[in-house]
């Protein structure tokens, strides 16, 4: 994570000898997390989750641009599962605090005199903690898109392709050992679309993550708590899915 944000951190630095703009943005939606556990039903996480961040966008030449950007994001959701071990019915909130660190490269063509395409591509982190259970989550991956845009509207969207996530889990305090989980990795969308208003920017978001059911892992066990599943003497990450959709508001100068 360290090494994302300081590469985030110099190329902001270099794009300030570009020609470009800054941006500074806030974001709030309804956030679903969702774990199938096979045989056993499904444990669902819910609420608002917001975020703000900052992103600058250079051009080099005419046509190319990179956008690095950096976001910090949380929220406390309801929660609805299972007690590990025992299977019984839990209920009560898990909160989620992180941070999502990117940089796009795209090419915008013109079409016509009011219109613009801009295909891109972006290399992206996003590490999130979770208080129930203490999970912390990296998660290094590639997207792809286009955007289109005119002098007052625009609208994107692309595929997110996870390349690495990690999965640590710190069950200490249950009265087990921690372990680290790697849930596969598969393709999920994101959208944007909105209106500019002067310096304004107002729209809204969708994005999706979604992750396989990771190997089973040995973790030594000694007393019942929520979080990974259990099974003999070893846990697994399920298979996950959120989807995060919202309001986006910025600023640009």
């Amino acid at each position: 994570m360290r090494l994302v944000l300081t590469v985030c951190v110099l190329v902001c630095l270099a794009a300030s000898a570009w020609a470009g703009e800054t941006e500074v943005f806030l974001k709030s939606g309804y956030f679903d997390w969702k774990e199938t556990v096979s045989d056993k039903g499904v444990i669902r996480e819910r609420g608002l989750v917001s975020g703000a961040g900052i992103a600058y966008t250079g051009f080099v030449g005419e046509r190319v641009f990179i956008r690095p950007s950096l976001e910090v994001w949380g929220g406390n959701v309801d929660y609805r599962g299972f007690q590990v071990g025992t299977w019984a019915p839990l209920e009560g909130d898990t909160t989620y605090f992180g941070t999502t660190e990117e940089v796009r490269v795209g090419l915008k063509l013109p079409v016509g005199e009011a219109f613009s395409v801009s295909p891109f591509a972006v290399l992206g982190h996003k590490f999130w903690l979770r208080s129930l259970s203490v999970e912390d989550w990296n998660s290094f991956y590639g997207r792809i898109g286009v955007r289109g845009a005119t002098k007052h509207l625009f609208a994107e969207g692309g595929v997110t392709l996870p390349v690495y996530t990690r999965v640590h889990t710190d069950w200490s305090s249950d009265g087990y050992n921690d372990f680290v989980t790697e849930p596969k990795n598969k393709p999920s969308a994101f959208a944007e679309a909105g209106a500019t208003f002067g310096q304004w920017r107002i729209g809204v978001f969708y994005e999706q993550m979604e992750f396989g059911q990771s190997d089973t892992v040995r973790v030594e066990k000694s007393s019942g708590s929520a979080g990974a599943v259990l099974v003999a003497s070893g846990a697994f990450q399920p298979d996950s899915v959120a989807h995060h959709v919202g309001l986006k508001v910025g600023f640009a100068f």
